[in-house]
């Protein structure tokens, strides 16, 4: 697994992907974690942040089908690993916010660590299951 695929570890030309970049979290694993990284940075990014998705990017459920398409491979468990991704995620961002306010960029009592754009997405999809 790439580990951290997401769409600002990739390099373009034009519309052609010619490289990806950042592996220090490359591993052994089921194909289906990328899928779910990717899709949960994507959610995070959009959703979590109160954004629109760009016109043009496809949503979670025609991702989920163009990868099978492309891989040829299922997407099983997906919803394990989509759940692992944002807590992941969430984990990163809590250390980041207690960080922030360790050198005191945020007050000690903002909220940053346990509500972000990463547990704010985690939590929304905990209650779609």
């Amino acid at each position: 697994c790439w580990g951290d695929s997401r769409l600002a570890n990739q390099i373009f030309d034009g519309v052609e992907c010619v490289a990806v970049l950042d592996w220090e979290m490359a591993r052994l694993g089921d194909p289906v974690q990328d899928l779910a990284w990717w899709l949960a940075s994507d959610r995070c990014f959009t959703e979590g942040l109160e954004l629109d998705r760009l016109p043009g990017f496809p949503g979670q459920g025609e991702s989920i089908a163009r990868w099978k398409q492309t891989t040829g491979h299922s997407a099983a468990n997906f919803d394990y690993y989509f759940i692992l991704a944002l807590t992941r995620f969430s984990m990163n961002m809590a250390r980041v916010g207690q960080y922030m306010k360790q050198i005191e960029i945020i007050d000690e009592e903002n909220e940053f660590d346990y509500e972000n754009l990463a547990s704010i997405t985690l939590g929304r999809a905990l209650l779609e299951l």
